[in-house]
């Protein structure tokens, strides 16, 4: 017999699985604590507690990148209501992470999580409807889900609302310098950063400012993003116009 098994054989009936499984992980014992917590899911009728649970079975299974085992538990705690599992499902079927994309489920998922307020999701599900995936496009949709989420602070739609006044449609008026005030205010999403870089580089709303381009776009790619490197690598210059090369060329 396994010294898990052992263990688990001694374990009291009767105490609550949850709370073993907390003092299983707080003592190190990551396999017991593991398996309590399966057991716990199993064991509670809260579906908060049976939440939890499931929770943590799916953070120790994607930490050790056992993907399938992980996202059918987080399947489980978003079906208890858990909104941040409801993100992460969507985010894993949009983008095919540890799974086979399906845009229809990640629409589905975004959808519960927008229903339920959480701003993110909100964004996501715009997302969908102006890439038409999941979803059929519907950029009147898109934006009234952008616009929420920009109302709620969320970071990633302030690129997206940037971008509604920037070149105008879906009810907005093209307004560069709204634009870049909203673009400013996102500064935490590289992808504002980056538009902000581009309105510099080419003087659009603003005088071109080759330096303050390229401080923008140095911060994109501080952040791991490379959606810049058009504008800071001479590898990708073929990318572009012959008039786009010759001003990146002498941006250099």
């Amino acid at each position: 017999m396994s010294i898990l098994k052992k263990m688990l054989v001694r374990l009291p009936v009767k105490k609550s699985y949850l709370k073993m499984a907390w003092d299983a992980t707080a003592k190190g014992q990551r396999e017991l604590a593991l398996h309590l917590f399966k057991l716990a899911y199993e064991q509670e009728t809260d579906p908060e507690k049976k939440a939890e649970a499931a929770w943590n079975v799916y953070v120790d299974c994607k930490n050790n990148e056992k993907y399938h085992e992980a996202y059918l538990w987080c399947e489980r705690t978003a079906r208890l209501g858990f909104v941040k599992a409801m993100r992460i499902l969507g985010k894993a079927y949009f983008y095919g992470l540890g799974i086979v994309p399906n845009y229809r489920i990640a629409a589905k998922w975004f959808k519960s999580g927008a229903d339920l307020g959480d701003a993110s999701c909100i964004r996501l599900l715009g997302e969908c409807y102006v890439q038409g995936k999941g979803v059929r496009t519907n950029e009147k949709k898109a934006y009234e889900y952008f616009s929420k989420a920009y109302g709620l602070g969320e970071p990633g739609s302030y690129y997206w609302m940037g971008l509604a006044y920037r070149y105008g449609g879906a009810g907005y008026d093209a307004n560069i310098p709204k634009a870049m005030e909203i673009w400013r205010e996102g500064q935490s999403n590289s992808r504002c950063l980056n538009e902000l870089g581009k309105c510099y580089f080419w003087g659009d709303g603003v005088p071109k400012d080759k330096d303050m381009a390229y401080q923008y776009f140095r911060k994109v790619s501080d952040q791991g993003k490379d959606f810049a490197d058009d504008y800071l690598s001479p590898d990708k210059l073929s990318l572009r116009s012959e008039a786009e090369v010759e001003a990146l060329i002498n941006y250099r």
